[in-house]
């Protein structure tokens, strides 16, 4: 049984055959994250502190979410149909979607087995989603084993900067895109203000040991 579902709450994961960009240093980050978090709910810490990012967030996220159908509403683009949330980690973007009545089916994307399985239930049952319209995949956002032109929306929740290579992962969500499909970006990026120069240099900045910690980096190890 997974941990904290039933078996009548959600249907069981598929597993999609990865690609060699999914890293498998980045999944065993993820996995051991996804420990950490079930071990701290298993001792008694409140879900809000355990799974904090993805319900704290989940306000936030949604009215981002809101906003970017708004606006396509205001434009006249009419989205309607299957959805799929890639790099879906704790399934937010996944259950926000499944509210939506226009959104008739969401595949959450997730490489880390750990995350589809034990977290995603216990996420989707504190937003309320719509389990019924959720369909969780344990695989990488570079090989979407869905048909060509099937899909209304991508949806990229802090996903896309972490793709080995972003063009290869457009790529494929333009495939499985139908005529009229968008993808809804949610992502971290610079201000403008800031140089080349600048740029580089942070990525020489340590990761803090909380951090290492959480995705089970040694603290001594440098990690930037």
């Amino acid at each position: 049984m997974e941990y904290g579902m039933t078996a009548k709450e959600l249907t069981p994961p598929l597993y999609w055959k990865m690609t060699d960009l999914a890293l498998k240093e980045a999944k065993d980050g993820m996995d051991h994250r996804a420990q950490e978090e079930i071990e701290a709910v298993e001792q008694g810490v409140d879900l809000k502190a355990t799974h904090g990012q993805a319900i704290r967030d989940f306000v936030q996220l949604d009215d981002f979410i809101q906003a970017g159908f708004d606006f396509l509403r205001r434009i006249k683009h009419r989205v309607n149909g299957e959805a799929v949330d890639v790099g879906s980690g704790t399934g937010v973007g996944a259950g926000i979607l499944s509210r939506f009545d226009f959104i008739s089916k969401v595949y959450a994307v997730e490489f880390s087995e750990q995350f589809v399985l034990s977290i995603m239930p216990v996420v989707f049952g504190s937003i309320e989603a719509d389990n019924s319209k959720i369909q969780r995949v344990v695989g990488d956002f570079n090989n979407l084993q869905i048909p060509d032109a099937s899909q209304a929306c991508v949806l990229d929740i802090d996903s896309f900067h972490h793709a080995e290579d972003l063009d290869f992962t457009l790529r494929e969500c333009a495939r499985v895109l139908k005529t009229g499909g968008v993808i809804v970006s949610i992502d971290r990026a610079w201000d403008d203000h800031y140089t080349r120069a600048q740029l580089e240099a942070k990525l020489d900045v340590e990761l803090n040991d909380n951090l290492k910690k959480k995705y089970g980096i040694p603290e001594g190890q440098s990690f930037t």
